[in-house]
């Protein structure tokens, strides 16, 4: 039965596209729920943060510019190739 159960939420975390907003231009994407992420602003992002995501293998996050002015996006975790420090998107 808990390998039916693992099974279970696996293929739902897999499922599921969450739908993100920043707070204070720092978004937290909490991996329990989902492994796809969209992100909908019309501010800049300063931080983004990855929850519980270890196990899963790979995050996909789009992010939405809902504005009419460009946005950046920076603040990636260092896991992603994009230092802290730099804006890669």
């Amino acid at each position: 039965m808990a390998l039916k159960l693992e099974t279970k939420h696996n293929q739902n975390v897999q499922d599921q596209t969450c739908v993100a907003c920043p707070a204070n231009g720092a978004v937290e994407l909490d991996c329990t729920r989902c492994n796809r992420f969209r992100i909908t602003t019309d501010v800049d992002i300063n931080s983004i943060t990855l929850q519980s995501c270890g196990d899963i293998g790979s995050v996909d996050v789009e992010v939405l510019n809902t504005g009419t002015n460009t946005i950046t996006v920076c603040g990636l975790p260092d896991t992603t190739g994009c230092p802290e420090t730099d804006c890669c998107l």
